[in-house]
């Protein structure tokens, strides 16, 4: 009986080790499954960062850092500025029309920023706008100060191009949408002419975040008829308070504008449109009348008489109190 369950005992260990063998073989192959797995994903991760790197540094270039290209000069200047792979375009043209498609004399602006890139083999640059500003119109000396009578929203492509080409030894480049005016030639070459424009410093005064939270309306100027004899006879020298007033309102009529003094010469000087028309009757001293011009200064002449002058005084004080 003890020889059996000797037996019996052996035979139980035995399947006991065979079982526990069985179960740790088991769970080492899955271990190894496990670590397999997390080599390949890490393998697969690493692959896809080196081809977002790669396609990035393609899609830009540095061929025109620290060159400006200036459009026009003067106080409100235009023209592209770039840095590295940057660029900034402060863009200032004349607009030719007013809405009623009289003549304007107001700019309109705006600033696009981004990258770029260039291909020599086509001499194409191609400028890829990332940020642009609203479009601003005013009179220069109020978009330099970051005024502005109307606004609207952005209109420029993702995209620009310009053929680059050599003038006379100048670098140029030519806009290929008409609709951007003409070829813009380097200028300030390595910013020693002029250290104002330069990308570093265009970009502290007029980056697009800077401009549309900087720009604020200017009020227009007078816009009643009212308005103007209030002005008008605010800026009389001691106004005789019998003054016989007629204000007349857009009266559209032309009238010709001769050096200040000439009461002899054929040839005017210009020919403006009035807006706004106040002629004065004065008991004792005769009459003349006042008219604000659609170029925004005023002028007078004696009634009946064909020539009529610039009021530099009066105009002046307009020009400040509307900032224009």
């Amino acid at each position: 009986m003890k020889k059996y369950w000797g037996i019996l005992s052996a035979i139980l260990v035995a399947v006991t080790l065979t079982g526990c063998g069985n179960h740790n073989q088991s769970k080492s192959s899955d271990t190894k499954k496990v670590t397999t797995h997390k080599v390949a994903k890490t393998s697969h991760k690493k692959k896809a960062k080196k081809a977002t790197k790669k396609t990035t540094a393609s899609a830009t270039s540095t061929a025109f850092s620290n060159r400006q290209f200036i459009a026009s000069a003067g106080e409100f200047y235009s023209g592209v500025f770039f840095k590295g792979n940057q660029f900034i375009w402060k863009y200032t043209a004349p607009t030719t029309t007013n809405s009623d498609g009289s003549s304007s004399n107001d700019d309109k602006f705006f600033v696009l920023q981004g990258t770029y890139k260039y291909l020599a083999s086509s001499k194409i640059l191609t400028l890829n706008i990332n940020n642009q500003s609203k479009t601003y119109t005013g009179k220069a000396l109020q978009l330099d100060k970051y005024q502005y009578q109307s606004v609207s929203a952005p209109a420029i492509a993702s995209t620009l191009q310009f053929k680059v080409s050599d003038e006379s030894g100048t670098t140029v480049l030519q806009p290929m949408s008409k609709s951007l005016g003409n070829e813009i030639a380097e200028a300030n070459k390595n910013g020693k002419d002029d250290p104002n424009l330069t990308y570093d410093n265009v970009i502290s005064k007029y980056s697009v975040q800077k401009v549309d939270s900087s720009m604020q309306q200017v009020k227009k100027g007078i816009s009643s008829a009212a308005e103007f004899q209030d002005f008008i006879v605010h800026n009389m020298d001691n106004p005789n308070p019998d003054l016989e007033l007629t204000a007349v309102a857009n009266d559209g009529k032309d009238y010709d504008i001769y050096d200040s003094g000439d009461t002899t010469s054929d040839t005017p000087q210009k020919t403006v449109k009035a807006k706004y028309t106040l002629h004065v009757n004065n008991p004792v001293g005769g009459s003349e009348k006042y008219f604000l011009g659609d170029d925004d200064n005023i002028y007078w002449s004696p009634e009946q008489q064909t020539h009529n002058w610039l009021e530099e005084g009066m105009s002046t004080q307009y020009h400040q109190l509307y900032n224009l």
